[in-house]
């Protein structure tokens, strides 16, 4: 620097930066990466928007993944980070357009159960009940051994006037999840009144 030249100003950060700084990142385990204005000089990859998601930078993620989704529309991934940081800040109706870009695009295997049980819950929650209640019955039928299917398809069942379905799906969700001997001696009448639930009524 010259002697004459007045020192640079320090440019105040954005509202639209990321980026912890060089000790909380190595803290976090995460790379000292930003975004700055100019988001198109520093592309950020789907591991690194995950890594905020996982390390519960939440504000972060849902900033870097909204613009990694815009930025790779075709990536399931890229969709899927998208979903998850709308719709744990509420914002369940962009969430559910980046849920039907992640699934028409194809969720990878890993990614199935977490997905299927978010965008079950989303579609609920945009009104879209009766599809919650097929992908749910669709996923139980293709992974029957993971519990949290069933206790989303048995809201969705509730919210589409099913209410004895509703409670007989619950239920049987618990008795599934349950330790052994959680329900001591009544387990076999919980299942006897939750096949009574799904009989046809008289």
């Amino acid at each position: 620097m010259l002697p004459s030249a007045e020192p640079t100003p320090r440019r105040k950060r954005s509202n639209t930066e990321l980026g912890p700084s060089p000790q909380l990142a190595t803290a976090a385990g995460l790379p000292g990466w930003h975004l700055s204005g100019d988001l198109t000089s520093q592309p950020t990859t789907v591991a690194e928007v995950r890594a905020l998601r996982l390390a519960g930078r939440h504000d972060e993620h849902r900033t870097a993944a909204s613009w990694l989704a815009r930025r790779a529309p075709t990536d399931v991934l890229a969709q899927i980070e998208a979903a998850y940081a709308s719709d744990r800040a509420g914002q369940e109706h962009v969430a559910i357009r980046h849920y039907d870009a992640a699934y028409k695009l194809g969720v990878p295997d890993a990614e199935r159960r977490q997905f299927y049980v978010g965008y079950g819950s989303t579609l609920r929650n945009v009104g879209r009940s009766e599809e919650a209640v097929a992908l749910l019955a669709q996923a139980i039928a293709d992974d029957p051994h993971y519990p949290p299917y069933a206790a989303f398809l048995a809201l969705a069942l509730m919210s589409v006037g099913q209410p004895r379905v509703a409670l007989a799906t619950m239920l049987g969700c618990a008795l599934d999840a349950a330790r052994p001997d959680a329900f001591e001696r009544y387990t076999r009448a919980l299942g006897e009144y939750q096949r009574e639930l799904l009989e046809p009524q008289r």
